[in-house]
């Protein structure tokens, strides 16, 4: 009998990207209503706990809490989904549970809350370390936070972290990414996401690209930037297991592959 594998979808952000079409919500200076959240994906997960008793024998292999920004939420809401979705079959020994975080939420006590809680694996929204694509992204966090949320993952005793990267962005170029992957070089990741920018309708992107105020780059720039990529996760004993993702032997993320 086949696995199952969680998705978990917590849709809040601190901002919405300008290249972002998932289901999620930019707060701006509101509070996310986490307890409201929290409690009505617990009466979801128990529907589905009896509708899926017999599949549900097999036991959840992996858990995934995507969004959004799941890191927006405490710990403790975090395990108070754990412990629903063990309700709904029991978490197999090993289990991948893996956590999406922005590196503006990070905090030391907080990545270890996370661990305590029962989350083995964070997927870290790097994306650049370039201050300007970042503000151009309109991402909520700058470089230091994404090296500060690098440090504080590995300290709190993460062994698997996922460095997410984005490339092909407006303005660009090789070097902006080479500086990138050499300030990552310190780190020991054994996992690495990198995602082609997609122009995506109804996006702020989009709207700049019909008026011809979107810079990308030109194919061969983002095609030099696809192969850096891959030789930065060579060197490092990765390989492409998908088409945007690295890892070494072992390090794949499981609930990818389901």
């Amino acid at each position: 009998m086949r696995k199952l594998a969680l998705y978990i979808h917590i849709p809040f952000c601190v901002s919405k990207c300008h290249y972002c079409d998932f289901n999620s919500i930019g707060l701006g200076r509101s509070a996310a209503p986490e307890a409201e959240y929290v409690a009505a994906l617990r009466r979801e997960i128990g529907r589905w706990t009896a509708a899926l008793s017999a599949e549900a024998s097999a036991g959840i292999d992996t858990v995934f809490f995507g969004g959004g920004t799941p890191s927006l939420f405490s710990p403790e809401s975090i395990g108070s989904l754990l412990h629903e979705a063990r309700r709904l079959a029991p978490l197999e020994a090993g289990a991948e549970v893996t956590l999406e975080l922005n590196p503006k939420t990070a905090a030391p006590e907080k990545m270890r809350g996370f661990r305590e809680a029962g989350c083995n694996r964070l997927s870290i929204g790097v994306q650049t370390l370039d201050e300007r694509l970042l503000a151009d992204l309109a991402r909520a966090h700058d470089a230091a936070d994404a090296l500060q949320a690098l440090e504080w993952a590995f300290a709190a005793g993460f062994e698997r972290v996922s460095g997410d990267l984005m490339y092909g962005l407006p303005r660009q170029n090789l070097g902006h990414l080479e500086d990138t992957l050499r300030r990552l070089e310190v780190f020991p990741l054994r996992h690495l996401s990198a995602y082609e920018l997609i122009v995506e309708e109804g996006t702020p992107f989009y709207d700049r690209y019909l008026k011809g105020r979107l810079p990308l780059p030109e194919t061969e720039e983002v095609l030099a930037m696809r192969e850096r990529i891959a030789a930065f996760g060579r060197a490092k004993g990765m390989g492409a297991y998908e088409v945007s993702n690295y890892a070494c032997v072992g390090h794949e993320s499981r609930h990818n592959l389901h």
